[in-house]
């Protein structure tokens, strides 16, 4: 007896992933408005891999989807080799991802101490992220009881990505950590998100300083008007080439494909387990 692909219910399943966190075909809209179309990414284990594209090309939509923040209209999602596509936000939060957004995402009117507490999800390890957090960036140990609103902007920023630290993750998402940051700043969060790299974690990073994400990652997917423009190694590109190339330049008519920019809605500095849009962060 002959058999097909069609006979076999197996054939027609799609393979497991073999990546920390991948992203297959994934299409994803606001309403009727679509942001992101067919997009696929995979991003590997202990690596960093970064997301680059002019403002609006979908790439704070991806990491929202990639959270379990919204749903993909089609398309599939795999976290260490399962098929979480419809599993919510906090579920995907207990498989080890962690989303740190943009816009400095922490509790302004809480201490230092109760932010960080918040972060610490039931399942980790008592006591040990809260450690950790603290031997990453000394800095926190010294303003725990301070109102975490009347920090500067950078240290706003570092007890944001403090996050990555007691929420025990094995995939970090991060959506423009050096925005609006001095410098000295920059260099410090960078220090800790590769030693983080060097314990395993794997990063997704959408990062404004182009030099500074090519220099990181192993990989780069450039999206625009919510496709792939290009994937592939980081050392086939320079930042003169990006921001010419792709960043600067309109890569498709875009058709039928709107900009996050127009159609996402404002969220709140959420970590899928603690925070709420209630919480909104004002930019300073």
């Amino acid at each position: 007896m002959i058999t097909t692909g069609l006979d076999d219910p197996k054939a027609s399943a799609p393979a497991p992933a073999t990546g920390a966190l991948e992203l297959r075909d994934i299409t994803a809209a606001y309403g009727r408005t679509t942001v992101l179309r067919d997009v696929s990414v995979s991003v590997g284990r202990g690596v960093v891999q970064a997301l680059l594209g002019p403002n609006g090309a979908g790439k704070t939509t991806l990491l929202r989807t990639a959270a379990g923040l919204m749903r993909p209209s089609s398309g599939s999602i795999w976290l260490g080799g399962e098929d979480v596509t419809k599993q919510p936000a906090f579920e995907r939060a207990h498989g080890g991802v962690c989303l740190v957004p943009e816009g400095r995402g922490i509790f302004r009117r809480l201490s230092v101490r109760d932010n960080l507490t918040l972060q610490i999800p039931p399942w980790a390890p008592r006591g040990t992220g809260m450690d950790r957090a603290l031997e990453a960036f000394p800095i926190l140990k010294q303003r725990l009881g301070q109102i975490a609103g009347t920090m500067s902007g950078g240290e706003q920023q570092i007890l944001a990505v403090a996050r990555c630290y007691v929420s025990s993750p094995s995939v970090v998402l991060l959506d423009e950590v050096s925005m609006g940051l001095a410098p000295r700043i920059v260099d410090q969060i960078f220090e800790s998100l590769m030693r983080l790299v060097s314990e395993g974690i794997s990063i997704l990073l959408v990062e404004q300083y182009v030099n500074r994400a090519l220099e990181m990652a192993s990989t780069v997917y450039l999206l625009n008007r919510g496709e792939i423009a290009f994937s592939g190694p980081a050392s086939d590109l320079d930042e003169a080439t990006v921001m010419r190339g792709y960043l600067g330049a309109d890569l498709g008519s875009g058709e039928g494909v709107a900009t996050e920019a127009s159609a996402e809605p404002m969220v709140g500095p959420a970590h899928p387990n603690t925070a709420s849009g209630h919480d909104k962060v004002a930019p300073e």
